[in-house]
């Protein structure tokens, strides 16, 4: 009778549904519980993601301002090799080893998320990193909110250099280019290594010796113009003309980097006689340089009609840039080591009488690697600190 009682009572399913009920609640609390710290935390992950990313934008805007600054202004770099403790601390200054430059925040920026380093104003700290190869690093910091911040080291140079390769001892890249030989010139692509400081006239030609590779006497974009002759062009090969290889592209990165050195002020009013310590120099109005003198660097010559004329027994040393019209005419024994260059110009460009010479040496275009100037400072490498 018991066990009937107790059969009875296991076969009852009153208060099941409840019970499921409960379990199905319960479950779906556990779920929703679940999903609600899930987005919570992917929340907070999304956001403390979008603030460093907020502070390494204003890390690198930080960044950008030292390089215009650094572009724009005279800086005394430092002289002497920081140690690496130094540039980790990146809290103190020492002269000689760090040169220590103050920089207004970019527009909508504050001091709060643009800074050089501890202690939070708007100094920055350059260190020399190797000070023989002019090179520079210094560190900057962006901050979020949340308490983001991120922290970069930035190398920078100074050590000059080109943004294009030169293609020959002459190239005439602009349209119509026109060469004038009236006399017995010479344009060679051959290497030519450097000549004596102290040489005068046809003593200063070298032989075609030097430790790069041979290029084109006469290289260019277009046809050329020659009148009169008297030109021995010789190289290896002596012409290449009428080459569409970055015909267009060639003259305009010329064309800027000749306006770019213009505009920016950065450079020379005088010229260099100091083989080790070359200089840019702008010329906008017609100069004469004559006499036994040796100069090196980068000449810039800009405008129409703008000329300059090479006399006598002058020997320069580098690159010289004819651009928006302007004219070189060489004349007596002149010598030009390194390349000439045209570019952006639609009529004569150059005239050689008398018996000059237009020899490429890759060692003067090396050379022009210890041009120091403030437009030259670019960043070469940068690295996560934080």
């Amino acid at each position: 009778m018991k066990f009937s009682r107790l059969l009875k009572t296991a076969r009852n399913e009153k208060g099941m549904v409840l019970a499921i009920a409960i379990i199905l609640l319960s479950v779906l609390v556990v779920v929703g519980f679940t999903a609600a710290i899930l987005t919570s935390t992917d929340s907070k992950i999304s956001s403390n993601y979008r603030e460093n990313q907020r502070a390494l934008y204003n890390a690198e805007a930080g960044v950008e301002t030292v390089l215009a600054y650094l572009r724009s202004t005279t800086v005394t770099y430092p002289t002497s090799n920081a140690d690496a403790a130094v540039i980790n601390a990146n809290t103190t200054c020492s002269s000689g080893s760090c040169t220590q430059i103050t920089v207004a925040p970019p527009s909508g920026f504050t001091s709060a998320n643009f800074f050089g380093h501890t202690s939070g104003n708007n100094t920055v700290n350059i260190y020399g990193k190797d000070v023989t190869n002019k090179l520079y690093v210094f560190r900057m910091t962006g901050t979020g909110n949340n308490s983001a911040s991120k922290t970069i080291e930035v190398y920078v140079t100074t050590k000059f250099q080109l943004n294009e390769g030169v293609d020959g001892a002459l190239s005439m890249l602009g349209s119509n280019p026109t060469l004038d030989g009236n006399g017995n010139g010479a344009i060679d692509g051959n290497d030519h290594s450097l000549p004596p400081t102290n040489c005068s006239g046809s003593s200063c030609h070298t032989a075609a010796d030097g430790p790069g590779t041979d290029k084109p006497g006469l290289f260019s974009t277009h046809s050329v113009t020659k009148l009169d002759g008297g030109i021995d062009i010789t190289g290896n090969p002596a012409e290449v003309l009428n080459t569409s290889a970055d015909a267009a592209t060639k003259d305009v990165k010329w064309t800027a980097f000749a306006n770019d050195i213009v505009n920016s002020g950065a450079y020379d009013s005088t010229f260099s006689s100091d083989r080790n310590a070359p200089k840019i120099t702008v010329l906008t109005s017609y100069l004469k340089l004559s006499g036994n003198v040796h100069y090196y660097g980068i000449i810039v010559v800009s405008g129409v009609d703008v000329e300059i004329e090479t006399v006598g027994t002058f020997t320069f040393e580098g690159l010289i840039i004819l651009a928006n019209g302007a004219t070189l005419t060489t004349k007596g024994t002149a010598n030009t080591y390194g390349s000439v260059i045209t570019c952006s110009h639609s009529e004569l460009t150059v005239t050689m009488s008398g018996t000059p010479t237009f020899m490429y040496s890759s060692e003067a275009i090396s050379n022009l690697g210890k041009i120091n100037a403030p437009h030259a400072a670019r960043k070469t490498a940068w690295r996560d600190v934080s």
